[in-house]
């Protein structure tokens, strides 16, 4: 799923919302030209008339995106860093599927975080059984789950649990506190930071560098910019943030 299939996927709902919008306008019509012939109530059809043309709107817009990727997104080289390795990463929230799309600056898939769905249901006392979250690279492959209750735990299969994201600090298991978190009241702008104050994760909405906006057509999408110092383990704690974020 690249940003290209995004955008056209977009284009797809809001044309399917939009026709959606326009049933019950027919049916305000039918019923004021069968039922009730010469009473002014048309004007019950407009809202849905009005609402219809935006979703359009929004149609054309993301189909109009889609189609001026065409070329761009054809020449993208086939091979590209795994989801741990990339210093920036843009985000996308798809509502259907209820996941967050990673993909790399030039526009392709680089992983996905989204919630596991249980058959069951544990309750203790009064605490449900925590949410459980998993993330995945481009190959499908399983890099971290994640365990959201009050805090957020992050487990990987081969060694268990290994940290995790409590009242607004990141840990390793062995208690050592290896960030913070400090954040914006007015906009998205998240922050993780180390004693040092040196700037460790950051989630911006609405400031895209310009060289990612000739592929991100949209310049509200969010974007992750990661220390390249930082060790995979951390960056798996710290991802903790998206989850924190993104699903509530």
């Amino acid at each position: 799923m690249d940003i290209q299939k995004i955008y056209l996927r977009q284009a797809q709902l809001f044309l399917n919302s939009s026709l959606f919008a326009l049933i019950p306008a027919s049916v305000f019509v039918i019923s004021i030209i069968v039922v009730i012939p010469g009473k002014n109530f048309m004007v019950l059809v407009l809202p849905f008339l009005i609402y219809s043309l935006f979703l359009f709107q929004n149609y054309l817009l993301n189909y109009k995106r889609y189609l001026s990727l065409s070329n761009k997104i054809e020449k993208v080289a086939p091979s590209l860093p795994d989801l741990l390795s990339c210093q920036q990463v843009l985000l996308y929230f798809d509502k259907e599927e209820k996941a967050l799309v990673f993909l790399h600056p030039n526009g392709a898939f680089l992983g996905m975080l989204s919630e596991k769905k249980h058959s069951f249901s544990i309750n203790k006392g009064n605490m449900l059984h925590p949410k459980e979250f998993v993330l995945i690279d481009s190959n499908e492959n399983i890099l971290a789950t994640y365990w959201k209750s009050e805090t957020i735990d992050v487990h990987r299969s081969d060694k268990g649990y290994f940290g995790g994201f409590s009242n607004g600090f990141f840990s390793m298991i062995t208690g050592e506190e290896i960030g913070e978190l400090r954040s914006k009241k007015l906009f998205l702008d998240e922050q993780v930071k180390n004693g040092q104050g040196e700037v460790l994760l950051r989630v911006r909405k609405g400031w895209m560098p310009i060289t990612n906006q000739k592929i991100f057509l949209n310049p509200n999408t969010p974007y992750v910019t990661i220390n390249p110092a930082l060790s995979d383990p951390e960056k798996l704690i710290f991802i903790s943030l998206l989850v924190k974020k993104f699903f509530k």
